[in-house]
């Protein structure tokens, strides 16, 4: 049994001034302030038990209530969401040896949109082009059910899954007709469909190499309605990577990180095939205490954001080449054993609301 509550207070503030002749004048119709706050309150209870020697079960559910406030003060506009909604879970696992299982779960989960994304506030790209918030957002709901299978000590792991997500949240795109202008905005505007399997492999060919490979393989349907029209995007994507850590002699070591993504959904965009490649070198110092470490981050500069959206009559073909490419050299010492894992314990249970801050992070 447990229970959360989060409190989240968000005061979002752009001013615009215009100078005449020796003063400053705010412009309200540009300069925007936003204040949202949210509480939300969830209660949940887990039980597990045993239904045979090699089979067991677990269920689980948590009730939330959710309240925001929202107020775009400039605009004087305000508005109130209250909601209270169940999340089930249910798990059941086979254990025919002691190194061999299989699972089967089904469970709901509720993601909410970020901050930024509630804040009706326009954000001019250039003359023809800009984006704002939707105080309409709501959550997108998902159902998911998987069956999986572990083996050979956890060396192999395998899964089939389905998703069905309930008001997916999209950056849609439309065109004011006279001014030509693109506005681009979050709407609760599809549903989305995914199904697939996975596969995870653990390699030890050699003494001072382990080798972890991952291929993900599934379709994705997105269907709804955008600007009162039928939208529909459906694409067949592959995902893997291929890690390798290699230990050398004198506590050093190396490792490589390979990732690779065939074509998927973004939003209303199909985005092209893209990559990365990591690695990193490292000393270990002070009977292992300490590091030194030397990381290479995006090698061959391949993750970049190409795709094509192409409804209606709006065509929109994007290139973004982020700046991902990056060295790093670092130092870390541990002072004592089990302080780390008691602050990582306490930071989790904001992931959740942390989450909805948008930023960038180069790590990511």
């Amino acid at each position: 049994l447990g229970w959360k509550s989060s409190y989240v207070n968000a005061d979002i503030s752009t001013e615009f001034f215009d100078q005449v002749q020796t003063e400053w004048i705010k412009d309200n119709n540009l300069s925007n302030e936003f204040r949202y706050s949210e509480l939300t309150n969830a209660a949940y209870a887990n039980m597990d038990f045993m239904l045979s020697e090699k089979l067991s079960a677990q269920l689980g559910l948590r009730a939330e209530q959710n309240r925001g406030e929202g107020e775009q003060i400039d605009r004087d506009t305000a508005f109130v969401r209250e909601n209270i909604q169940l999340f089930p879970t249910a798990f059941l696992a086979y254990n025919p040896s002691e190194t061999h299982s299989f699972g089967l779960s089904y469970g709901r989960r509720i993601e909410r949109p970020e901050y930024e994304s509630i804040n009706p506030y326009r954000q001019y790209q250039d003359e023809f082009s800009f984006q704002e918030g939707n105080v309409n957002l709501l959550p997108q709901l998902t159902d998911n059910v998987e069956f999986n299978f572990l083996g050979w000590d956890g060396l192999l792991s395998a899964s089939a899954y389905y998703n069905n997500v309930q008001g997916v949240i999209m950056e849609t795109i439309s065109q004011n007709l006279e001014t030509k202008a693109l506005i681009t905005r979050p709407e609760n505007v599809a549903q989305s469909e995914v199904y697939g399997a996975s596969i995870n492999l653990d390699l030890r060919p050699a003494k001072f190499l382990m080798t972890s490979l991952y291929v993900n393989g599934y379709n994705s349907k997105t269907s709804g309605i955008i600007n009162d029209d039928n939208f529909s995007l459906e694409q067949p994507t592959i995902s893997g990577s291929m890690i390798n850590r290699i230990r050398l002699g004198g506590d050093w070591s190396v490792a490589t990180l390979l990732r690779y993504y065939s074509k998927t959904i973004n939003g209303t965009y199909l985005r092209d095939p893209y990559g990365e490649f990591f690695f990193f070198v490292q000393k270990k110092l002070m009977d292992n205490r300490a590091s030194l470490r030397l990381s290479f981050y995006d090698v061959f500069n391949w993750k970049e954001n190409v795709g094509v959206s192409d409804f209606q009559n709006i065509y929109v073909s994007q290139n973004e080449q982020w700046q991902t490419r990056f060295v790093r050299l670092s130092f870390s010492y541990r002072f004592r054993n089990g302080k780390v894992s008691r602050i990582k314990r306490l930071e989790s249970s904001n992931t959740e609301e942390n989450s909805r801050i948008k930023s960038e992070s180069l790590e990511d």
